[in-house]
């Protein structure tokens, strides 16, 4: 998934903030599945590490919803 952006004279690539929240949510929503997929201890910790390095913070009901409702992972998909 590409991220929109521009160029910006002064800051230089600045990206569009929607998709880059939409990228960042299809990325713990992936990797959270993936963590617990495979039994990768502390997948909440790590995926909300994840997002705090990028300024996202993501809340439990996110997780609770993702345990509800989980993806299926096929072998094609990749984090």
């Amino acid at each position: 998934m590409l991220v929109p952006h521009q160029m910006n004279m002064r800051m230089g690539v600045v990206f569009n903030p929607e998709a880059l929240e939409l990228f960042v949510m299809k990325k713990v929503f992936v990797a959270y599945s993936w963590l617990k997929h495979h039994d990768i201890p502390m997948p909440k910790l790590r995926t909300k590490d994840m997002a705090t390095m990028l300024r996202f913070g993501i809340g439990d009901e996110l997780y609770d919803l993702i345990d509800k409702l989980p993806i299926h992972l096929s072998n094609e998909e990749h984090v």
